[in-house]
């Protein structure tokens, strides 16, 4: 006899099934690093305990799809135990596709985290590699942050006393 796992899948279709039923089994829809799991899953299933797993599976046109498949056994009138499964599967394949794209954002993302060493008096850091390197040079290959220069009032007076001060306190340099 044909375990659960070969029994006739069809998308879309509530169906009683039973042992020698024709058509594809579920198990030529998942992908083989799933079935062992699947299984364990059904003996779980066969023990009365509800089961809620995640898998990878080819839809009817060969596509890789992700499913949630959740299955509850059914008693049997008679005796008590269990006389069958009730599954259903819910593609889930855009949200594992979000999922993955924010891992790959998360990888990405830069951040400064500890003690920097920066010098005293010319404000240079010190890398991984004991490099003195400018404060720009320094964030700019450890964060996404770009630098654009201008100058301070304080620093635009010291540095050229020639140019007039700037009037209007709150316009950038």
């Amino acid at each position: 006899p044909q375990d659960d796992l070969h029994q006739p899948w069809r998308r879309g279709q509530l169906r009683v099934r039973g042992p020698g039923d024709g058509g594809p089994s579920l198990s030529e829809f998942l992908f083989p690093e799933d079935v062992a799991r699947a299984r364990q899953e059904l003996e779980k299933n066969r023990l009365g305990e509800a089961v809620s797993e995640t898998y990878r599976m080819r839809n009817g046109s060969g596509n890789e799809i992700w499913v949630i498949a959740n299955t509850a056994s059914i008693e049997a009138a008679q005796n008590g135990g269990v006389g069958g499964m009730l599954s259903m599967f819910s593609d889930i394949t855009a949200q594992k596709r979000a999922e993955a794209e924010l891992r790959q954002a998360l990888e990405q993302i830069k951040t400064l985290r500890g003690i920097v060493p920066i010098c005293s008096n010319c404000k240079k850091i010190r890398d991984d590699e004991g490099f003195w390197n400018q404060v720009e040079v320094y964030v700019r290959d450890h964060t996404e942050a770009v630098f654009s220069h201008g100058m301070c009032p304080e620093c635009m007076q010291q540095l050229y006393p020639e140019f007039p001060a700037d009037t209007d306190e709150g316009s950038p340099r």
